[in-house]
């Protein structure tokens, strides 16, 4: 069994550029520094299970925005941001939320065994109210769909009411 603990402060950087490893990562890490290499490996998969899973969420809660991967042979690999509406834009345009939650979104996409423990700390930090609440459904979902058990420490009402009705609701 693995730990892996996601700290209230996560790495906050320009996407690194770089070939990617074949090596399986199977922690995000205290600050989340895993997650590019994570994502530029998944997309490497003809289906991009993790990268698909991610996106579907960011685009749901962040108007439209996603992630792209462009492989160059000559640079390696680099994450970009775009939008449904624009070719390619600023990492920033999303918001400081969508890179502190990059992190979460990657580790509840991950395939995890019973006995793995993830644990999260903070995990609505720099997020906007009306999106915890989606945030505490995708880690409950994530203890079902890909195993482990989630430890959240957290100070968002919303994220506990939504996790506590998941519960009632079965």
């Amino acid at each position: 069994p693995i730990t892996d603990y996601i700290g209230p402060l996560r790495y906050m950087a320009e996407f690194p550029t770089g070939s990617s490893s074949n090596n399986e990562i199977l922690k995000i890490g205290p600050e989340g520094k895993s997650v590019y290499e994570i994502l530029v490996q998944d997309s490497l998969n003809r289906s991009s299970p993790i990268l698909e899973t991610v996106n579907t969420w960011i685009s749901e809660n962040f108007q439209g925005f996603y992630l792209h991967v462009d492989h160059d042979p000559d640079y390696g690999s680099l994450i970009n941001l775009k939008h449904e509406k624009k070719q390619k834009c600023r990492h920033l345009e999303a918001g400081i939320g969508l890179w502190q939650v990059l992190p979460i979104l990657v580790r509840t996409a991950l395939p995890a065994k019973p006995n793995d423990l993830i644990i999260i700390s903070r995990p609505e930090a720099y997020l906007q109210e009306a999106v915890h609440g989606n945030l505490g459904e995708l880690i409950s979902k994530a203890t079902t769909n890909c195993g482990g058990k989630y430890i959240i420490e957290t100070d968002s009402p919303s994220i506990i009411i939504r996790i506590r009705r998941l519960i009632v609701e079965g």
